[in-house]
């Protein structure tokens, strides 16, 4: 079970819907090592590599989850979403 699910789990009790629109911020090795980088590098390393290769791609998918939501007119809508995107 994913962490996002846990997490909804834990703050909701009905029926959870999920998507594959949501999803955590890919973070793809630029090269293959063994050095250990601490949290905050990581992060931002990550964010540089999204900004320039996976932006729009990530900003499509957004789009697309926020549409549907207006499409289906839900009046209360709770999101719960870990990493970068949200």
């Amino acid at each position: 079970m994913s962490r996002t699910v846990h997490t909804a789990q834990a703050v909701y009790d009905n029926e959870i819907i999920q998507t594959k629109l949501l999803r955590e911020v890919e973070i793809l090795l630029l090269f293959k090592t063994n050095v250990k980088l601490h949290f905050i590098l990581w992060s931002i390393l990550g964010r540089f590599q999204w900004y320039f290769f996976h932006k729009y791609v990530d900003e499509k998918r957004a789009y697309d989850f926020i549409s549907n939501i207006l499409i289906e007119d839900r009046k209360n809508i709770l999101i719960v979403s870990h990493g970068t995107l949200m």
